[in-house]
């Protein structure tokens, strides 16, 4: 006999059964070899649970999956089923970054459609009333890496890693290596537009790229104005956006 869900676990589960997995398999079967047969959408809703549950590896996931059974419910697998961790390698190899835009466009489309990217702000200037409000900025992400000893021309350390670089000393990183991701959020907290960069690379000069990919993914989506921080604070910014 099967014990009584308790109201939080039924909110849990109710939120990945409210995902639309159709349209998630309609992009899988884009990409015929995205992952090993069998999983269907179930390893994109790994991922999904990774994030929401803030796991930090895919080892860890998989560890987790076995584990706990309201995990494996929500993603729609049995503890036989239960994925490697190499097994989301496979998926992101295979899928590459373009499967995963277009996942995540089809989520953005939704938020659309069902109000989300315009929340309900009282005494809105009828020019934005209506439409989509961005916020731009960046957020650091950690990475672990070792530099190869040896500085490029430039005098900026060389690191295994081609993609990464030191960042500024902030309150959590004294000596931060990574990346940033900017980003383009929408007032009501969804994330709508990402580009990855090297942690010393300034916002200034990602927002110029991150329009144009936002107009490139979603030309018939209402958006109206950008709101960003100080750090955007130059003329030659200003000018370039105004033309």
């Amino acid at each position: 006999m099967s014990r009584m869900r308790t109201l939080q676990e039924a909110d849990f589960l109710n939120y990945f059964r409210q995902i639309d997995k159709h349209t998630i398999r309609k992009i899988l079967t884009k990409y015929r070899s995205a992952g090993p047969i069998g999983y269907e959408t179930s390893l994109v809703l790994a991922r999904i649970l990774k994030v929401k549950e803030r796991i930090s590896s895919d080892r860890e996931l998989s560890d987790k999956l076995s584990k706990i059974q309201i995990y494996r419910e929500a993603i729609g697998i049995k503890r036989n089923m239960v994925p490697a961790h190499n097994t989301f390698n496979t998926l992101r190899s295979r899928l590459g970054p373009e499967g995963f835009i277009q996942i995540h466009r089809h989520f953005i489309l939704q938020a659309y459609q069902t109000g989300l990217l315009i929340p309900p702000i009282p005494d809105l200037p009828n020019v934005v009333r209506d439409k989509i409000i961005l916020i731009g900025d960046s957020t650091f992400l950690k990475a672990v890496a070792r530099t190869k000893g040896q500085k490029d021309e430039n005098g900026n350390w060389m690191f295994t890693d081609d993609s990464i670089a030191f960042g500024k000393p902030h309150h959590k990183h004294k000596y931060p290596v990574g990346h940033r991701a900017h980003t383009l959020v929408s007032v009501s907290g969804i994330p709508v537009v990402s580009l990855i960069a090297p942690a010393n690379e300034s916002d200034q000069s990602h927002i110029l790229p991150l329009l144009r990919t936002l107009q490139a993914l979603y030309p018939t989506l209402p958006f109206v104005c950008v709101i960003l921080n100080a750090g955007y604070d130059a003329e030659e910014l200003h000018r370039d956006i105004y033309t």
